[in-house]
């Protein structure tokens, strides 16, 4: 099944260099290469190795010896390894099989004698522009001892032959080069800021080339004629706002200003599309000196491939349309719950200071709806002056708690453990496998979730990088977190594993 513009007949994968292998393309999100594998029914035989302490995720495709390396941080695929434990029947180049994988096959008669090697030790690195071969213990065919050139040469000479241990792609002219910038985008978050950060030119790709044609193919395909890719979310809590990022949108919009309260559902489907699902909650509570109970009516729109959801109090309008009353934004971690739901969505925070009142004052205009928009000229509802104030996604909760002065002693957490909710819906009474949850304060934590579980496995590193196997880690603490509210205005969901952010609820 040939593994190729989302169809099955002869599992092959094609090697291109500097792009990817087939249709899992450098550069793509974690979300979207499982989109493809599940499209492909492929994902039943996968594995993670991930550490909350790593900036990397490895994907595993077993089946295939196939490792996918992804930054933690924006979940971006970095390189691709192929592990060539027998000579493989699966992996071809432009198209055509690979007749051999031997030193004398790839030099002389596939990639041809362009590029000289790297010695590393006894190991042999041939590498052209975005792939490289390796080729262990070189010295049981050959004498070492020579420069690179004169290894090619003994090598092409030698009555043996060296096999090709492992395939890499990468992106970049050569390994070099990709390596240093591998090295910057994992390291960028914590040293040159926070908005040069979704700038990187590993990602350049991702937001010029046109993505997995399943992302478009839900409910939401009918509408917007093209890919959107959301960058990133720039929040102001201050006035409630929510900036949303377009890294490529079929309109040319660079950007969307979502105000809670006053940004109305229209608005919302005409620059977003339709969502993939949605689903009615309802909210009971008192009336105010009386012994009556009254509902409320929430409906609740899932952008899974946005990694938000959108939720409208269909009991408040604005010129007729309902208005968004909450936005909740996922981060797709990996021993979450929700893994593999949704797209991850980074984001950006600021406060309440004088600067961020300053800064909004200038760039923001109110209408006469009392809601805001930006100005002309600007493309931003936070000021890069003072991003070393923000918060986001991409650090610890503790770095946040410690940001915002959350004190957990005062400020006790709400425990909240998924697996135990309904998985039918409440409202409906219709089965549902949405495992949205309105967190607040004020919910009753009542949500329907999917409980069944892909057939995957995860591991984590221990400090040494040895691969441990979590022991009952779905027993243990899968599915289980804390919430913590700030000023009225969010919540963060931490889980117990880890302490890190699996999402932010904005009312």
């Amino acid at each position: 099944m040939s593994f190729s513009n989302g169809k099955i007949s002869t599992v092959q994968f094609d090697l291109q260099p500097s792009e990817g292998l087939s249709n899992i393309k450098l550069a793509e999100s974690l979300y979207q290469t499982l989109l493809k594998l599940k499209s492909n029914k492929m994902d039943n035989d996968i594995h993670f190795i991930y550490s909350h302490d790593s900036p990397i995720i490895i994907l595993q495709l077993l089946k295939y010896n196939i490792n996918l390396t992804y930054d933690t941080c924006l979940q971006k695929l970095l390189v691709i390894e192929i592990n060539l434990k027998d000579k493989p029947d699966y992996l071809t180049f432009k198209s055509e099989g690979i007749p051999g994988y031997d030193f004398k096959t790839l030099y002389n008669k596939i990639f041809g004698p362009t590029y000289p090697g790297i010695l590393k030790d006894n190991d042999f690195y041939l590498r052209y522009p975005g792939i490289s071969f390796k080729f262990d213990s070189i010295d049981k065919v050959i004498d070492v001892d020579g420069d690179n050139n004169d290894v090619i040469q003994l090598l092409n000479n030698a009555k043996g032959d060296a096999i090709c241990s492992s395939v890499t792609l990468f992106k970049g002219n050569s390994w070099s080069e990709a390596s240093n910038l591998i090295k910057e985008q994992l390291n960028q978050p914590l040293v040159d800021g926070r908005f040069s950060f979704f700038e990187s030119p590993m990602l350049s790709d991702a937001y010029s080339s046109d993505s997995s044609d399943i992302l478009t193919k839900a409910k939401a395909n009918a509408i917007i004629n093209g890919p959107i890719i959301v960058k990133y979310a720039e929040i102001s809590l201050a006035p409630k706002l929510i900036n949303l990022v377009f890294g490529k949108h079929p309109t040319g919009e660079s950007h969307f200003l979502i105000q809670l309260g006053h940004t109305q559902m229209q608005d919302v489907i005409k620059v977003l599309g339709p969502p993939q699902d949605s689903i009615i909650k309802t909210k009971e509570f008192k009336i105010a000196n009386s012994k009556k109970k009254t509902l409320e009516y929430y409906k609740v729109h899932n952008y899974f491939k946005h990694g938000l959801d959108i939720v409208y109090h269909l009991d408040v309008s604005n010129n007729g349309s309902n208005v968004v009353a909450k936005v909740v934004i996922h981060s797709n971690a990996i021993n979450s719950l929700e893994f593999m739901k949704y797209e991850r969505l980074n984001f950006i925070v600021n406060g309440f200071g004088t600067c961020v009142r300053e800064y909004l004052d200038a760039h923001l205009v109110e209408t006469s709806t009392g809601s805001f928009t930006l100005k002309d000229e600007s493309e931003s509802i936070i000021s890069r002056e003072h991003e070393t104030d923000l918060i986001g996604n991409f650090e610890s909760f503790t770095s946040i708690k410690e940001k915002l002065s959350i004190d957990t002693d005062s400020n006790k957490p709400i425990f909240l453990d998924r697996k135990e909710y309904d998985l039918n819906n409440p409202s409906t009474g219709q089965a549902s496998n949405n495992v949205f949850e309105m967190i607040n304060y004020e919910d009753d934590f009542d949500s329907e979730t999917d409980s069944s579980k892909q057939s995957t496995s995860s591991s984590t590193m221990d400090g040494s990088g040895n691969i441990e196997e979590e022991e009952n880690s779905d027993e243990k603490n899968w599915g289980l977190s804390n919430l913590y509210g700030y000023a009225d205005r969010c919540v963060f969901e931490v889980l117990i594993d880890g302490g890190i952010l699996s999402s932010l609820t904005l009312f």
